[in-house]
């Protein structure tokens, strides 16, 4: 697999966009 398929693409921005939201929550509690 040299080229990313849409598939892999679709799963990295889920875990880009999942990390981002569970980081933003956690900034949140520790306010």
């Amino acid at each position: 697999m040299t080229r990313n398929t849409p598939a892999s693409s679709l799963v990295v921005n889920c875990v880009v966009a999942t990390a981002l939201t569970m980081t933003l929550e956690l900034q949140e509690l520790i306010k």
